[in-house]
């Protein structure tokens, strides 16, 4: 399974009840153009307290090491859930992408949900790759 935040927006040229993802999320999850993936809505998210986000290459690293205030200004507008393991692209300045793994820990004897919300006081730790 995987978890989206969706804000809403469609593009022009969508089918009715229809979302699109970016072409290089699709290809992370191993989806070609031609899949239709069913989706529905889930209801059982928790605030997320600390995360924990490691880029999928030393590449990807790079990239984040020099975009790294840009990230901390802008990962609310591109990415609100987050799930254990969970594979995304981010999309940086100048056309740049780096794709990421997140790692959950919940704290105490915290249940762990399927999937987190992000706000703004949240931990956010990335941890070299090199």
């Amino acid at each position: 399974s995987h978890y989206f935040g969706w804000a809403g927006g469609i593009t022009s040229d969508s089918e009715p009840n229809t979302v699109e993802m970016s072409l290089e999320l699709g290809r992370l999850l191993g989806y070609t153009s031609d899949m239709i993936i069913s989706a529905n809505i889930e209801y059982s998210f928790q605030k997320l307290e600390s995360v924990e986000l490691e880029p999928l290459t030393a590449r990807d690293f790079s990239i984040i090491e020099e975009n790294s205030e840009f990230i901390e200004q802008n990962l609310l507008n591109q990415m609100q859930v987050f799930y254990q393991e969970q594979q995304f692209v981010l999309h940086l300045q100048d056309n740049q992408v780096a794709k990421l793994i997140t790692k959950i820990k919940t704290k105490g004897k915290q249940k762990m949900a399927h999937c987190f919300y992000l706000t703004q006081d949240c931990e956010l730790h990335i941890v070299p790759k090199l």
